[in-house]
């Protein structure tokens, strides 16, 4: 990477910062030439993957990007191409927004990531997404809000969806260790910002049924 360049701290809760070597340490990916979220459009063989060290406790290598929040409404492909995680948090924090996509996904990974609490919230595992159709692109992962029974699959929906939900002050993430390796211990300021990161359904309406293959 040349200096300038921007990455992307992964979507994971256990992506950072991890203390080693006299480091603090992030896992990112980056896209050469992309300023901007490189994630559903990019090409797979075009994303780098791994471990930045950020900086020792005296000395940062770089800086949090500048988030420019943009004017136009919020829609399922901006969401999936062109906003981040924490520029959802920085933007779209003060209130509720309304998306409509087809719900739900039968490849996605099933089970629970163990030591994520509360599940609902802090374990990506437990998010279908919205998608523009049926487990294809654009998609956007959402949480469920607890107080709300989750549409059923293939529904098409149109949600009204939040971050920065008030559960995330309660995320905790403590998995179990090989004790054959170093403890990690992940940040918990890091792990609530993740669980503010998340998009959360508050509400749904069905407006019909994805019945295509």
């Amino acid at each position: 990477m040349a200096a300038g360049d921007v990455a992307y701290v992964l979507d994971s809760i256990a992506a950072g910062p991890v203390a080693a070597d006299g480091y603090e340490w992030y896992e990112v990916e980056y896209a050469e030439g992309r300023d901007i979220w490189p994630w559903q459009d990019v090409p797979s063989a075009d994303l780098q993957q791994g471990w930045m060290a950020a900086g020792t406790e005296t000395e940062r290598f770089v800086v949090l990007a500048t988030v420019e929040c943009r004017a136009d409404p919020v829609t399922l492909e901006t969401l999936a191409f062109e906003v981040t995680p924490w520029e959802r948090l920085v933007c779209l924090a003060n209130g509720a927004f309304t998306i409509e996509g087809t719900y739900g996904c039968e490849t996605c990974a099933d089970g629970v990531t163990r030591g994520a609490n509360p599940t609902w919230l802090a374990d990506a595992a437990q998010h279908a997404p919205i998608s523009g159709t049926y487990e294809y692109y654009p998609f956007a992962r959402m949480a469920v809000s607890p107080d709300v029974a989750p549409p059923a699959d293939r529904d098409i929906v149109r949600a009204t969806v939040h971050v920065n939900d008030d559960d995330a002050e309660t995320c905790t993430y403590t998995p179990d260790q090989d004790e054959s390796l170093p403890t990690t211990d992940f940040d918990p300021t890091a792990v609530e910002i993740y669980c503010r990161e998340r998009l959360v359904i508050e509400s749904f309406e069905v407006t019909g049924r994805d019945d295509g293959p």
